[in-house]
């Protein structure tokens, strides 16, 4: 995101948002002020006086059923907020998807909406495409909003802090571009906003930051201008913040807003969803009031309000991080409110069967996630179902010490050393004619498998597996011998001065997706087939995929009765190898007629390779052939 700096005093947003407030004072006839009170959600955001977004031209924008839900069960109860609740058709519409589960798989909004609680935290988990950003510029707004229409129009003097103490809303994306979007959302609301009009100095929007002056900041500012000192752009910022919470610690955060939360680091360092969540979140506790009220009794006490606000929304990953642990204690926790819904269930414009047509190459956990709103497994979940892998292996198979003649064979090995096993997987692409459709297709079959367990006292030693590599040579036509790069460079270069065609494949995170993508594919088809072999498939069923904003990490499960990966690696690196496997196909006899002068009927038939088949007509040579 670029850097935050004072604007030019020729400010263009400036100067359009001035041009708008003109526009709108001349339509109605006088100065636009604040109203001194604070209106419910709702209202802002429909009435021409605030956000006026029912108003906008040349197209109105409506807030979806959920958006609207999910709003107004956030602030009911509140300030401004008194009267608001939901109709019962927007109460039948969360008993439709679910909302009313005790196991509240679903969230708590409708348990936690009746129990008359005043919320500070709110925990949407939706799939992509669900307006997130919209729903957090709003959220930011009108927090913005509450804070201007303090009693007097002095936060400061509400809260007991210093006039020099700002009011932070901030909001913290995944990565700087995220940032950006969600921060031209806010500043674009803010741009057609009659409410926020005069309330925006000439300094006060920067490129991430908006200052908005409450009323006594204009009078602060007033005073400081006759005593010819510098004034104040607003002690309310609205600021785009970047993941690097070591930056951050210290803020008076208001109201913190944290955007796709789920794809945040899952890592102990200061850019990780833990320690962002854990740094920031105390902060929102500053801003405590005392309100009077009588008890049951008739009593008039005193209770403590806190209105700093702390906002998650986010789609899903795995069962685990800052955004899973926040759903899955929010029915125990009274000031927090929980959401989960899938794409087509918040967004009205979308359909469960258009995006799955739109994102045919996403695997059905991955698109579950995504757009279905549905956390993954714990670490992560199975790559591979049960069924998948059980059509994987084929009885009928068996694997071979030797190859067939002809055949072009590709070998891939997973090194270790000390620890995990070293894996070694043969296999070849065959063709064949499908009976159902008379087409070529193909699939591939594994010929050999084998694998080496290092012990304590007993590491692999590389020139065993040089050794057995080479005598394998011998017995299959290997086109390719692929290593993946760790500790490999010595196998490599004495297994090509055996004339062995050894080559180096680097197993990026993105290459180790591709190969496992191809893998998957192929067993997903029933075009993977395997003899049996325990190992293989114990490796394949408890294989774990774990879902990350750059795609996907494969790994063993830690906790399954086989903890290594080693020889499902060499599987998907071997067959990966032989997609290209038109390139290295060796010539294939056929049945040719070669020009020898004989006798009529006494043709010699012969191969490519010159050996002969017959004499005679060809009809009578290959029925010969046949026979």
């Amino acid at each position: 995101m670029a850097k935050r700096g004072r604007p030019s005093k020729n400010n263009p947003l400036l100067a359009e948002l001035t041009a708008f407030r003109e526009s709108l004072e001349n339509e109605v006839g006088g100065q636009i002020a604040s109203s001194g009170n604070i209106p419910s959600i709702i209202e802002f955001i429909e009435s021409r006086e605030y956000l006026g977004m029912s108003h906008y031209e040349p197209t109105p924008i409506e807030l979806f059923p959920f958006q609207k839900i999910a709003l107004k069960a956030f602030y009911r109860g509140t300030k401004g907020n008194e009267e608001l609740k939901l109709t019962d058709e927007e109460i039948e519409l969360c008993k439709q998807h679910g909302l009313d589960d005790p196991d509240f798989e679903q969230g708590d909004l409708l348990k936690k909406y009746e129990s008359g609680n005043l919320f500070q935290e709110l925990v949407l988990v939706w799939g992509r495409r669900s307006g997130k950003d919209f729903v957090i510029s709003i959220l930011a707004l009108y927090e913005a909003l509450k804070l201007i229409e303090s009693p007097g129009g002095d936060p400061h003097a509400l809260y007991g802090l210093s006039t020099g103490a700002p009011f932070t809303i901030i909001t913290i994306a995944n990565s700087s571009k995220q940032a950006e979007i969600l921060f031209q959302e806010i500043r674009d609301k803010v741009l057609k906003s009659v409410y926020f009009s005069d309330k925006i100095s000439q300094d006060g929007m920067l490129q991430d930051t908006i200052y908005i002056m409450t009323p006594a900041d204009r009078k602060r500012n007033e005073e400081m201008t006759a005593r010819g000192l510098p004034t104040s752009p607003g002690s309310v910022v609205i600021r785009a913040g970047h993941s690097n919470s070591d930056s951050l610690a210290g803020i008076g955060c208001y109201c913190l807003m944290l955007d796709e939360i789920g794809l945040y680091k899952q890592t102990p360092g200061s850019s990780g969803g833990e320690a962002i969540y854990r740094t920031l979140a105390p902060a929102t506790a500053t801003y405590v009031r005392k309100e009077k009220y009588i008890d049951g009794e008739g009593v008039e006490r005193e209770k403590f309000i806190y209105d700093g606000k702390i906002i998650c929304i986010s789609s899903p990953r795995g069962k685990e991080g800052v955004l899973y642990e926040l759903f899955r204690t929010s029915p125990t926790v009274p000031q927090r409110l929980s959401l989960r819904l899938p794409t087509w269930v918040v967004n009205t414009k979308q359909s469960r069967d258009g995006l799955r047509n739109m994102f045919l190459q996403m695997h059905d956990e991955e698109f579950e996630m995504e757009f279905g709103a549905e956390f993954a497994g714990t670490a992560g979940q199975s790559f591979f179902s049960r069924d998948i892998v059980e059509s994987c292996f084929k009885p009928s198979l068996q694997l071979k010490e030797y190859g067939e003649p002809g055949q072009v064979y590709f070998c891939h090995l997973d090194p270790a050393t000390s620890s995990h096993n070293y894996a070694l997987v043969v296999c070849h692409r065959e063709q064949f004619i499908k009976k159902d459709t008379g087409k070529m297709d193909f699939r591939l079959v594994v010929d050999h498998i084998k694998f080496w367990q290092p012990s304590k006292d007993k590491p692999i030693v590389n020139e065993e597996i040089e050794s057995y590599v080479a005598k394998l040579s011998r017995r299959f036509y290997l086109s390719q011998v692929s290593f993946d790069q760790w500790n490999s460079a010595a196998s490599i270069k004495s297994l090509q001065a055996k004339g062995i065609p050894a080559k180096l494949t680097r197993f990026t995170k993105r290459y180790k997706i591709i190969i496992y993508d191809y893998l998957y594919d192929l067993a997903s088809s029933g075009k993977l087939c395997i003899p049996h072999h325990e190992m293989m498939k114990n490796e394949m069923l408890y294989l774990q995929r774990k879902y990350m904003p750059t795609g996907y990490r494969v790994f063993a499960k830690r906790d399954g009765t086989i903890r290594t990966d080693d020889l499902v690696d060499a599987l998907a690196g071997a067959c990966f190898a032989t997609s290209e496997q038109d390139e290295y196909r060796l010539p294939q006899g056929r049945l040719a007629r070669l020009s020898v002068t004989m006798d009529e009927g006494q043709t010699v038939w012969r191969s490519m390779q010159g050996v002969p088949y017959g004499v005679g007509s060809g009809q009578r040579v290959a029925k010969d052939m046949r026979s």
